[in-house]
């Protein structure tokens, strides 16, 4: 068991180095004033950012119409409410002007 976590150690830190050293390539690349390289690094970050303010407008936009929906269902709420009163209130008219009718004939 010490010998595995001995090379899983290993591992990693081989890993890590190889991490390192492409990172220092890169480092150095950019260093080295690489202008095709620097210019593609430019616009992918305008493009990053352009995107970020995009996903910003879509989240803000989504949360306006969530606001809209919920209204819209509280709305629905409040007319399916009034329509089951209304159809209360139908039923019992039809019951006191059937007894009306009945007074009547009487």
């Amino acid at each position: 068991a010490h010998l595995e976590s001995k090379l899983e150690d290993i591992g990693r830190i081989a890993h890590l180095e190889s991490k390192l050293s492409q990172n220092g390539v890169a480092i150095k690349i950019n260093r080295g004033g690489n202008k095709k390289l620097k210019k593609k690094m430019t616009k992918i970050v305008a493009k990053q950012a352009a995107n970020r303010k995009e996903v910003r407008r879509v989240a803000l936009q989504n949360q306006d119409n969530d606001r809209r929906v919920l209204a819209l269902e509280s709305c629905r709420e409040q007319q399916n409410r009034r329509f089951d009163e209304f159809e209360q209130n139908q039923a019992e008219f039809n019951i006191l002007k059937e007894r009306v009718i009945l007074l009547e004939a009487n």
